[in-house]
């Protein structure tokens, strides 16, 4: 995701990109991307659609 920090991601998209399957994996994938949400790890841009949030400190300044 954060390769990617500019477009958003569906669950299904990262339950995929990890290799997860399965209803009961993907429900607790859900339930963490809620509590990384929560912690401002993650912005939920609509539902179950993320974003990541990355720190100031990886961000590229405009000044020199």
């Amino acid at each position: 995701m954060a390769a990617a920090a500019h477009r958003t991601w569906q669950a299904k998209e990262i339950a995929h990109a990890l290799g997860i399957t399965g209803r009961k994996p993907f429900n607790s994938l859900n339930t963490q991307l809620g509590y990384w949400t929560r912690a401002g790890r993650l912005t939920r841009t609509a539902p179950s659609t993320y974003k990541i949030t990355l720190p100031e400190a990886l961000t590229a300044t405009s000044s020199p």
